[in-house]
């Protein structure tokens, strides 16, 4: 005989019947008929409420979840606007590029150097940002044209300074 559900086999042994053997008295059948039916029952009654937790609890985790998220990306914006907020305040010029080299964002006394930007614009062609090689800083308005003042005909190297290079014409 295949194994019994050791629920069943104690429902079975409460009534005092053989697993083997049908019960010969039809009260003694009956009975273990109803504790079979309240067993399923009981895990019918089990499983809703299991279900109505999972429910309940995967609701406020989604609540949860949807106020970090919020509460993060507020955080987020905040800092991006205080850098923002610094960044256009420097002096000097400042520009940060993707990494293919166009342009992503810059600061007004880069714009000032540089004349009229726009996002997504290559500046690799007119910045050479290498140790050693001097950055040939031109008005872009002409492609061509002369230097943009007397700190763009010096022409010297850049220098490393902390972990970016530094332009020693303050761009």
């Amino acid at each position: 005989m295949e194994s019994l559900h050791p629920t069943l086999r104690r429902q079975l042994a409460r009534l005092g019947v053989d697993p083997g053997t049908a019960p010969a008295d039809p009260e003694v059948w009956r009975a273990l008929l109803l504790r079979v039916s309240k067993a399923y029952e009981e895990s019918a009654q089990d499983r809703y409420l299991l279900k109505r937790s999972l429910s309940t609890v995967s609701a406020e985790m989604a609540g949860l979840n949807a106020e970090l998220k919020s509460r993060a990306e507020s955080r987020v914006a905040a800092e991006r606007d205080r850098l923002e907020a610094m960044i256009s305040a420097l002096s000097d010029g400042f520009v940060s590029l993707e990494l293919d080299g166009s342009l992503h964002s810059w600061n007004p006394a880069a714009e000032a150097l540089l004349g009229p930007l726009q996002e997504g614009e290559e500046l690799l062609p007119f910045l050479h940002l290498s140790e050693g090689v001097p950055v040939d800083v031109r008005r872009r308005t002409g492609r061509g044209a002369s230097p943009a003042g007397p700190a763009a005909r010096r022409r010297r190297p850049l220098r490393r300074h902390r972990t970016a290079y530094r332009c020693p014409h303050r761009c």
